[in-house]
């Protein structure tokens, strides 16, 4: 996740856009192996979750400026496997675990959408969590290289 390019983008919306009715954050890897972004967070983390707050939190005010605007998180079934370590998110002490690490930045998403809908409705601003379902095809799970693994990372969304 590039922070600078956020901020580009952010940068350039604000200066050519009064007001943005709604932001779906989908930007997602999955299963991804140990990797962190320019500041040391854990990349899914980081792409997941990260990288939506600070895209929200720079674009704001074109979300309140539209009077009745909407933020929609795209997360996943994946957040019931476990939750977000809070003592330790970026894996700096404990053992790297990739559908650990997917599963915590869709918790995340979703504790984001919930706190943004509570502290942004005096704003306009409603705020959601949404499972999309399985979605072969969009290059997601790039990073599971063969069936037997597919197969056992897929056993979790039939739980």
């Amino acid at each position: 996740m590039d922070t600078l390019s956020i901020d580009a983008f952010a940068t350039d919306f604000l200066n050519t856009h009064h007001q943005l009715d709604l932001l779906i954050a989908c930007a997602g890897i999955m299963f991804a192996p140990l990797k962190r972004d320019n500041r040391g967070n854990e990349a899914q983390l980081s792409t997941n979750y990260l990288g939506h707050f600070q895209l929200a939190a720079k674009l704001y005010p074109a979300l309140k400026a539209a009077g009745k605007s909407r933020v929609i998180m795209v997360t996943s079934r994946a957040q019931s496997w476990n939750g977000v370590d809070f003592n330790d998110p970026n894996f700096s002490t404990r053992e790297y675990d990739p559908r650990v690490a997917y599963a915590q930045s869709k918790v995340a998403d979703i504790l984001f959408a919930v706190e943004l809908d509570k502290r942004a409705q005096h704003d306009g601003i409603r705020a959601f969590a949404v499972h999309p379902g399985l979605v072969p095809g969009t290059g997601l799970g790039r990073f599971i290289n063969s069936n037997a693994y597919l197969q056992n990372a897929m056993r979790f969304f039939d739980e």
